[in-house]
């Protein structure tokens, strides 16, 4: 991020080349993913479960590169990220020892 070449080549209108900026890949798979949560193609209790903690971390990780692109782009670029993130956090909050049933008992386990 500290590197003004390559904050440049983000801060434009046009096409951004993937091949030298990787991260934006993983950006349009996680936007990809919000958007087939957020019409319900995916459910979002179960999508979240299993992969909240590694959205937060990657929307972290990679919201500064977002926010450089959002200059010129408007707010909507990777919306469907941001707002799969948004609901991985509110998760994380809600289920802070992860998700299980509340009939389920869970066994201790030997920490030796």
């Amino acid at each position: 991020m500290l590197d003004p070449v390559y904050r440049a080549e983000l801060d434009t209108r046009e096409v951004v080349d993937r091949p030298s900026h990787p991260e934006l890949y993983v950006c349009d798979y996680w936007d990809l993913l919000g958007t087939y949560v957020m019409h319900r193609m995916l459910r979002e209790s179960t999508f979240l479960q299993m992969g909240q903690d590694m959205i937060v971390s990657f929307w972290q990780l990679l919201s500064p590169t977002i926010a450089i692109m959002r200059r010129k782009r408007g707010r909507a670029l990777f919306i469907s990220f941001e707002y799969l993130a948004t609901r991985s956090q509110l998760w994380a909050a809600r289920f802070p020892d992860g998700f299980a049933p509340r009939t389920w008992r869970r066994p201790n386990l030997a920490d030796e």
